[in-house]
């Protein structure tokens, strides 16, 4: 289904019309649900600050898969893949907990990105404790662990738009939910690191790059980044 919008008291109409409920994890949460809400996010900025993202009216907005949204003005087009940004085992963890009524504090430091996957013993373990016992993230190193696992994610998804089928447009954006450890995040720390980390990637693939993260919408291209407040 296309939705036209031909100028900005037109966003709410679309907005609404945009499901946001977002079930927990093990009680029927699908992908859709979390693309609807991140989408809904997104467009809720990007209907205040259209400038910023250098898209005009009237514009056409299409849900699809490969991208999972594509944006058509007059002389433009923006195909927009999401992805949700969370520690596999994390995912495992919350679904486990919630399926065999464990109850426990899961304690997300021991769910660090980019470490060795853990067997269900471990998991059942850490869900089942009564107290955070892993080791804190000192100095900047929620920082970092986001600067690596926005790279990864983005090189994972980058794969998939160089696959056979899938529908290039003239400007490809990348859509990311960070699902994962950032309390105490410092957003403008943060978006330098991974702008540093991103600087070997750009080329022909995605233009941009934006990350939703606590309250920060992050945007990265080429050289440069800006962090927006949500």
């Amino acid at each position: 289904m296309e939705y036209e919008i031909t100028n900005v008291k037109e966003w709410p109409r679309f907005l609404t019309g945009i499901d946001v409920v977002v079930p927990p994890r093990a009680e029927g949460r699908t992908k859709h649900h979390a693309e609807q809400w991140v989408a809904h996010k997104f467009f809720s900025f990007l209907s205040q600050h259209v400038e910023i993202f250098g898209v005009g009216y009237p514009l056409t907005i299409t849900p699809g898969d490969r991208p999972d949204i594509s944006i058509h003005t007059k002389d433009d087009s923006i195909g927009i893949e999401q992805t949700e940004v969370v520690q596999p085992d994390y995912a495992r963890a919350v679904a486990i907990a919630k399926q065999e009524n464990i109850e426990g504090v899961i304690d997300r430091s021991f769910f660090r990105w980019g470490q060795n996957e853990l067997s269900l013993v471990q998991i059942r373990d850490i869900v089942s404790r009564k107290r955070l016992a892993g080791k804190p993230l000192m100095g900047d190193a929620v920082e970092k662990e986001f600067a690596q696992a926005v790279f990864d994610v983005v090189l994972k998804k980058d794969e998939r738009l160089r696959q056979a089928g899938f529908g290039r447009h003239k400007k490809d954006w990348l859509l990311m939910y960070y699902n994962h450890i950032a309390w105490g995040i410092d957003c403008e720390l943060a978006a330098k690191c991974a702008s540093n980390k991103l600087a070997s990637y750009w080329g022909d693939g995605f233009g941009r790059v934006f990350v939703i993260v606590n309250d920060c919408l992050v945007s990265f291209e080429p050289n440069s980044f800006v962090v927006y407040k949500t």
